[in-house]
């Protein structure tokens, strides 16, 4: 490898390297805003959310302050019948972030903990059942890609009295890439 071959490939690692930093410093916050959409023809599946900034108030039991967030809210069809909307709930403002149908938290440069409520099923108190071991990652910025996993705890959980018994399985695939849309 000649000189002028080294030169040009460290300049292109260090572009790169920049780019990166860059990209790290400002994802996810603003990156994850907006809508996204999943589209599986062979299952005949749309998912679309919503999603927009939000602030977390952390409880003084718990450290107190404040966390940069995500909330949104989402569609669901299948075979062109939608099984869930709560796409109403996106423009309402919760005191608590985690009333919201999606919440996303512990955010860091390319991934963060993804939460959402499975409206279709419901727990022995009849709330939705909520997902909260999740993961988004950021798969590309052009055009932008965002994976979501949605982890599925199939056993079983009893407290109080057996009000806290969740149905088995999810509703929506449970491994998703969204592609960010035009609003």
């Amino acid at each position: 490898m000649n000189k002028l071959s080294v030169k040009i490939l460290f300049i292109a690692l260090l572009l790169t390297g920049l780019n990166a930093t860059s990209f790290a410093q400002t994802f996810p916050i603003d990156f994850c805003t907006g809508t996204w959409r999943y589209t599986n023809q062979t299952a005949g599946e749309v998912f679309t959310m919503k999603l927009k900034k939000c602030t977390l108030n952390i409880p003084d039991d718990w450290g107190g302050g404040t966390e940069e967030c995500v909330t949104g809210a989402y569609i669901f069809s299948k075979n062109g019948r939608t099984i869930i909307d709560c796409m109403n709930m996106y423009s309402m403002s919760y005191k608590d972030v985690f009333d919201y149908p999606i919440i996303i938290l512990n955010i860091n440069s390319t991934t963060a903990t993804f939460s959402i409520k499975d409206y279709f099923k419901k727990n022995g108190w009849g709330k939705p059942k909520r997902f909260a071991a999740g993961q988004l990652t950021i798969i590309s910025q052009n055009p932008p890609k965002i994976k979501v996993n949605i982890e599925e705890s199939e056993g079983i959980y009893v407290i109080n009295d057996n009000k806290e018994i969740f149905p088995e399985g999810i509703t929506f695939p449970s491994e998703m890439i969204l592609t960010k849309i035009a609003e």
